[in-house]
């Protein structure tokens, strides 16, 4: 994110006009390709906007519309975020903290094992179930974090999103999310401009 503000610092004004005019191009052109397509130029290397629609193009304040909209679905994920944040912090935090406590007591535990290799101390087979309870410790804080960290990619509660008129009830994974929510952008573009829906 730094990089990306100081590279945008090091444009002037009129790149950063450029830029925002291409990006939401872009997105009217993702949205409704038939009404904007041929406005960017595409080579391997860049992108160039070639024409512009009207300032005042009542389709372009609708696809302003709809992004606006989209941007509550982000904010709304954000919020999910901080959300999830907060109830999977602690828990997280006393993962690290036991599997710290575990990994050092097992690395003193080997030391002194080490140092009485020779002696009539621990039996062989009593060393063996020590390092096993130990392993076996060890896998189960790992099946639990992986268990954590898979329940935080992939799987997000139901994202409720209200808007004007109606409210939305996304579930899924976010990616699925996002994909179901840029389908009804697209077809509320469509009902506004009377196009057909899938």
């Amino acid at each position: 994110a730094n990089r990306l503000l100081s590279v945008w610092q090091g444009k002037d004004r009129d790149e950063q006009g450029a830029l925002l005019q291409g990006a939401e191009i872009a997105y009217a052109e993702a949205l409704a390709p038939e009404a904007f397509s041929g406005m960017i130029q595409r080579s391997e290397t860049d992108w160039k906007v070639v024409r512009l629609p009207a300032e005042d193009d009542p389709m372009l304040a609708r696809i302003e519309r709809i992004r606006n909209q989209e941007y509550l679905f982000c904010d709304t994920i954000d919020e999910q975020y901080v959300d999830m944040v907060g109830r999977v912090g602690p828990t997280y935090r006393l993962w690290r903290s036991a599997t710290l406590e575990q990994t050092e007591w097992l690395e003193r535990y080997q030391q002194r094992a080490a140092a009485r290799t020779g002696s009539a101390g621990d039996s062989e087979f009593t060393r063996m179930q020590a390092e096993y309870a130990a392993y076996r410790s060890f896998r189960i804080q790992e099946q639990a974090l992986f268990e954590l960290a898979e329940a935080f990619d992939g799987e997000a509660r139901p994202t409720v999103i209200r808007t004007q008129d109606q409210v939305f009830r996304l579930e899924g994974t976010l990616e699925s999310q996002y994909d179901t929510w840029r389908e009804l952008l697209r077809d509320i573009y469509l009902i506004e401009t009377g196009g057909h829906t899938r």
